[in-house]
């Protein structure tokens, strides 16, 4: 009579709880410029309290982090010497993919559905956002009549339907992601 190992049920038992955990594993690898060996990026996981829980040390070009998310969860990465250079990201299973350009100020996200979605939309709300700006500071350089601001005014309501429109038609194209998922609970209103 063949007997069982008790070993098998163990090693089986372990292997599903690692390809569970590989499952809501995520890793975030990044690149820089313009910063230095040592140069530290903070995570922070809850933006409620705002306060890091994280660091990422910049090592030889770039930095890692990994973590689990049994759901995908919207965080902030910014660098500790200029919190102005920052951005949104959400942690999700799989690599997500973040580049720092200390230079030109900016984070770039990507590597999973909802950080690619998430950094389109950062981009749509970049270029209206300059077209709104720069449409502004007209109305400060030189004084305009009363039929000039009240076009200003209907051309910048245009713009941020337009904006919002892209938006909404990017949350849609994503609404089995959690940016679709956020933008639909959070933003948009109808």
């Amino acid at each position: 009579m063949k007997m069982k190992s008790p070993l098998l049920p163990i090693l089986l038992g372990c292997a599903t709880l690692f390809v569970a955990c590989e499952r809501n594993s995520y890793k975030i690898e990044g690149t820089q410029e313009g910063l230095n060996d040592g140069d530290t990026l903070f995570l922070v996981k809850d933006l409620n309290t705002g306060l890091p829980t994280d660091t990422m040390i910049v090592t030889e070009g770039s930095f890692l982090y990994s973590g689990q998310a049994d759901t995908a969860t919207l965080a902030m990465l910014y660098l500790q010497k200029n919190p102005d250079i920052s951005s949104t990201l959400f942690l999700e299973p799989g690599t997500i993919n973040v580049h720092v350009a200390k230079e030109a100020g900016t984070i770039t996200i990507g590597g999973t559905q909802a950080n690619e979605a998430l950094q389109e939309a950062n981009e749509i709300i970049s270029v209206y956002g300059k077209k709104m700006q720069e449409l502004s500071a007209l109305a400060t350089t030189a004084p305009i009549s009363q039929l000039s601001e009240l076009n200003m005014m209907k051309q910048l309501k245009q713009l941020q339907t337009d904006m919002t429109d892209r938006i909404q038609k990017l949350a849609d194209q994503n609404k089995d992601n959690a940016f679709g998922q956020f933008i639909e609970s959070n933003l948009i209103t109808e």
